[in-house]
């Protein structure tokens, strides 16, 4: 009885490995997907963190702002081009 109980553990053990290996490569090849399409495009990725809401834009400034409207506003300089607009966040 132990040894089946063991058996039936290491076996348990053996799969969440390998399922963990699994998901971990996946995760990994669609990172380096994005970031392939993004440097084919020329788009980047954001975040707003105020709503946690991810977009996928030009990539031809330096920052990116947001404003409560979703006006998406790029600068050059880490200066906000208005009082409504808020920092978003680019994914790497």
């Amino acid at each position: 009885m132990e040894v089946s109980q063991i058996t039936a553990q290491t076996q348990e053990h053996m799969s969440d490995s390998i399922m963990s290996s699994y998901w971990n490569k996946v995760n990994s090849n669609q990172e380096t997907m994005r970031k392939v399409e993004n440097a084919i495009l020329g788009t980047a990725d954001v975040v707003d963190p105020a709503t946690g809401d991810q977009k996928r834009i030009e990539n031809s400034s330096n920052y990116y702002w947001i404003d409560n409207r979703g006006v998406i506003a790029g600068t050059n300089s880490d200066s906000v081009p208005g009082l409504d607009f808020r920092r978003l966040t680019q994914l790497p």
